[in-house]
């Protein structure tokens, strides 16, 4: 991410500062999506990978595709439907 503020802001498509109002803005959602994907990994005793995947699914309102017992109970709990 930094390369591209930076080009951006060479090649003349943003000013300095909106560069740097951007690349706060993607590092705010992104401190976001960890502590969501901490949370739920804590709250289901999940991996951060399946709490990601838990996370997206809840986010996307989609079933979850899974056979990790845990991962599966973690998604009924959650309200997440699961694809059989």
């Amino acid at each position: 991410m930094p390369f591209v503020v930076d080009n951006s802001v060479v090649v003349g498509w943003y000013f300095e500062s909106q560069a740097t109002d951007y690349a706060d803005r993607v590092l705010d959602l992104l401190a976001e999506d960890i502590e969501n994907n901490l949370a739920l990994a804590l709250e289901h005793n999940l991996s951060a990978y399946d709490a990601a995947y838990l996370d997206l699914a809840i986010r996307l309102r989609l079933p979850i595709a899974a056979r990790d017992g845990a991962l599966r109970e973690a998604a009924f709990r959650a309200g997440v439907g699961l694809v059989e």
